[in-house]
């Protein structure tokens, strides 16, 4: 009888711990942003959305209950160290624009949600474009204020389709080595440039130290059971409206 009552309460104790771990096993989506500007061309409103529409995102999802977590959040909770609000979201900018940092990071402050800005050290401190970008000190700033991430998106922003293996590692460690030797920091985060990757990619990055590697994909969400080495981004167009971009997001963390 004793053995019996054992060997339920052992079935019993795996069955529970084993649905409790799948259910923890959530959806997280990750939205890719890059430029804010007041005026922009139409034809280019995946690289850019208004302050406005901007300010319209980060309450749309504050009011969905989404949970704007890290991607140091997000490593903890793959490696299983912590567990996550059930709807988490990362927010991601690409390239390091000073819009970045005079819009976006006002609008993320007050809505207390963390992001990362993935940024290209060969354009750091660029004020010679159209759309300038930030310097090492408005990034120190951000850092300190506990919301925001700084990662690698390569020194240049060639697409690694094009590269041979010696210009990948080169790409890969001075972007890396800049960013640390500027910000004192461990930077653990890549994106590759245009979302591709090459044969040697992956393992050129791990090599070097990164711990998450994001693509683009522009389709579906990540689980702890995907692993770090390719997050899916969902890119933000300009054009979404709050309620669609709360769409987008539902439609795919249900798929």
């Amino acid at each position: 009888m004793f053995k019996k009552v054992l060997l339920f309460l052992t079935i019993f104790v795996t069955v529970t711990f084993s649905n409790a771990f799948a259910a923890s096993d959530t959806d997280v989506p990750i939205l890719l942003y890059h430029n804010i500007a007041e005026q922009y061309n139409d034809a280019d409103n995946l690289l850019h959305i208004t302050p406005e529409r901007f300010n319209e995102h980060m309450q749309a999802l504050n009011n969905a209950g989404y949970t704007a977590i890290s991607y140091n959040d997000y490593k903890n909770y793959v490696n299983g160290i912590v567990e996550i609000p059930e709807k988490s979201i990362i927010i991601a900018f690409d390239d390091g624009y000073m819009s970045n940092y005079t819009y976006a990071f006002p609008i993320l402050k007050k809505f207390g949600m963390k992001a990362a800005i993935f940024i290209v050290t060969g354009s750091v401190n660029n004020d010679k474009t159209v759309y300038p970008h930030f310097g090492y000190a408005e990034a120190k700033e951000m850092l300190d204020s506990g919301l925001i991430e700084i990662g690698s998106h390569t020194h240049s922003h060639r697409s690694f389709k094009e590269m041979s293996y010696e210009e990948t590692v080169a790409e890969i460690r001075k972007s890396k080595y800049l960013i640390e030797q500027s910000l004192k920091i461990n930077c653990t985060l890549l994106a590759y440039p245009y979302g591709f990757d090459n044969e040697w990619t992956k393992n050129e990055a791990i090599k070097a130290g990164y711990e998450i590697v994001n693509m683009v994909g522009d389709k579906g969400t990540n689980r702890r059971s995907d692993g770090l080495y390719e997050l899916k981004r969902l890119t933000v167009s300009g054009h979404l409206t709050a309620d669609e971009l709360i769409e987008m997001i539902e439609k795919n963390r249900a798929e």
